[in-house]
């Protein structure tokens, strides 16, 4: 049979479905009588198999359920010849490009005064949302931004009570209207920073506009970019969840601007710029994202073994039918009430039959070895993950992998090299802005950023 746009082909009992390519590029469904594939026929890996030499540049696997490792090997087999194959499960409906992941999109409405920024205008928000499925991920940017915040801020070399501070530096120290003072506001710009790829600053003014009374921190996740007027942003919108903009309407917010004496309250935004991105900037570690959806899924798939339990444990088989749904539905509620564990562990498998011989056959599902396959998985995408940030050694953040240095120094090398690439940069980054702000005050001390040095 021709495939045809639009349509479901479903594998009938008994039979293995192939999809074959026909001479004139067309494609048609095939059956085969092939013996069953581990008990079970049609099998999913067959049919995965015959797709690796299909026509179709791209091909989504959306697995709804399953006996076992069925269709794994298949899918993992497919993705070594098709780049643009996805996957999707049903539990949470994500789904796992193994191409290069694409750039947030940039839009600009005329119905908008501000810059959309990713899918839905949430391109921030998918971010946290990554930082919290992957553990992986989670520990190295939790890592990485209290290695870029250090121990404390320096004053010309100094902690602040190694010396007498003037009382404008004594104030600017404490950041009077914000909670806690400097080392405090720089802790959590250096997250988000290693977080969003920007960090960004309410600035209020004083009287007279002469000098900077507050310095107050705001996520960049609640910021939207102006558009460009004559090649510049005059405005930065903020809202509490962009998500919801009619219960949180956008507030327009002026960009921090120290000759615009008519605004109190601007925005200092700071980016990572990319070259594809003209208003926002993004985190260094943008293009391993589909990694860390990977390991969030097979964190779910473990979790998901253990609350549910891995299979079947026993089978009850009643040689009548009952005489009624409400009756089939009793038995199994007083058999799971009776007999099942923590969360559904150690599952029934219950049936009922018109006697013995109407009674089903029972096949073991071997799902052994399924843990193993994604082991080799995610040793992978551990790797993956710390290559994309840029991470010479994990044992510098604490993560356990199974390499090991080979000798005391090469861990001083991997962290020497991972401050001049990573660390100091981003710490410039920040001490850059702060330096420019404390000059408007009128201070004359140069503040850096403490190393916190892993090696004491």
């Amino acid at each position: 049979e021709i495939l045809k746009k639009g349509t479901v082909y479903i594998a009938p009992g008994g039979k293995h479905m192939e999809v074959k390519k026909c001479p004139d590029g067309s494609h048609k469904i095939v059956y085969n009588d092939m013996p069953p594939i581990g008990g079970l026929k049609p099998c999913a890996n067959i049919t995965y198999d015959s797709l690796r030499t299909c026509g179709y540049d791209q091909v989504v696997c959306v697995v709804l359920t399953g006996m076992g490792a069925d269709g794994t090997n298949g899918i993992l087999e497919l993705s070594k010849v098709k780049p643009e194959m996805s996957m999707t499960t049903t539990d949470s409906v994500v789904t796992v490009s193994f191409s290069k992941p694409e750039m947030p999109s940039i839009k600009e409405y005329k119905n908008k005064l501000y810059v959309e920024f990713g899918e839905r205008n949430l391109y921030p928000q998918k971010l946290i949302e990554y930082r919290n499925i992957s553990s992986v991920h989670n520990a190295i940017l939790t890592g990485k931004s209290l290695m870029v915040a250090g121990e404390e801020v320096l004053f010309d070399g100094r902690l602040i009570n190694e010396f007498t501070p003037s009382p404008d530096l004594l104030k600017f120290y404490e950041n009077p209207g914000n909670k806690g003072d400097l080392n405090d506001l720089i802790k959590k710009i250096s997250n988000d920073y290693e977080l969003f790829g920007a960090y960004a600053l309410e600035i209020v003014w004083g009287f007279g506009h002469k000098f900077i009374t507050e310095i107050n921190h705001i996520c960049p996740s609640t910021l939207r970019s102006g558009k460009e007027v004559n090649g510049e942003v005059k405005y930065w919108y903020y809202s509490k969840d962009w998500s919801n903009t009619r219960e949180y309407p956008e507030l327009e917010m002026p960009i921090f601007d120290e000759n615009d004496t008519q605004t109190y309250n601007q925005i200092l935004y700071v980016g990572n710029w990319d070259s594809g991105l003209r208003y926002y900037g993004r985190p260094a570690y943008a293009p391993t994202l589909n990694w860390v959806s990977v390991d969030g899924l097979i964190g779910e798939f473990h979790n998901s073994n253990i609350s549910n339990g891995f299979n079947p444990s026993m089978v009850l088989k009643f040689y009548r039918k009952p005489n009624s749904p409400e009756e089939k539905f009793d038995i199994v509620r007083d058999i799971k009430n009776q007999f099942g564990g923590n969360k559904n562990t150690g599952k029934l498998m219950v049936f009922f039959s018109d006697g013995k011989e109407n009674a089903p056959d029972i096949f073991p599902v071997d799902v052994s070895n399924l843990d193993k396959q994604f082991a080799v998985i995610a040793d992978q995408v551990v790797q993956q993950i710390l290559s994309g940030h840029r991470l010479t050694s994990p044992m510098l953040l604490a993560i356990p992998t199974g390499s090991k240095l080979g000798y005391s120094n090469e861990f001083e090398i991997a962290f020497k090299i991972f401050d001049k690439i990573v660390i100091s940069p981003d710490q410039k980054v920040i001490e850059k802005e702060l330096n420019k702000l404390m000059k408007i005050n009128g201070l004359t001390e140069k503040l850096t950023i403490k190393k916190l040095n892993p090696l004491i």
